[in-house]
């Protein structure tokens, strides 16, 4: 005998309910400059971000709470975070973290920067009379 029930969960599997656009880090004169935007989001409580003096780890938060999510179902988001706590001439990783609101979580990245006195600089010769 069968029946017409079925017992289900309302709670996702994944926590991959995002269609991220793009993910990218760029230095600053005094930081990096972390950017992301979403084309959609579903159930997405916020993000968080992480660093990470190699690609493999180990990452450390930079963000101090939630940050928390404003994309939906049909509409996109952007956003942006300053990381200020970088050492000069140094390479970092961040991994972007989504925080769904059942409390599940996905990662997303890496992505490199390097951060360098020399840039964003420009040096113009000194004239003299």
């Amino acid at each position: 005998m069968f029946s017409r029930f079925a017992l289900t969960s309302n709670t996702p599997t994944s926590s991959n309910l995002i269609s991220l656009a793009s993910f990218t880090a760029a230095p600053l004169a005094r930081g990096v400059l972390l950017t992301w935007e979403t084309a959609s989001e579903l159930d997405t409580a916020g993000f968080n971000l992480w660093r990470g003096d190699a690609a493999d780890g180990p990452y450390a938060m930079v963000n101090a709470a939630l940050i928390p999510a404003v994309g939906g179902p049909t509409w996109s988001a952007s956003y942006t975070l300053t990381d200020a706590t970088v050492a000069d001439r140094a390479t970092y990783y961040y991994k972007l973290e989504e925080i769904d609101v059942y409390g599940l979580s996905a990662f997303h990245g890496p992505t490199a920067v390097t951060v360098g006195m020399a840039q964003g600089w420009r040096y113009l010769p000194l004239v003299g009379r």
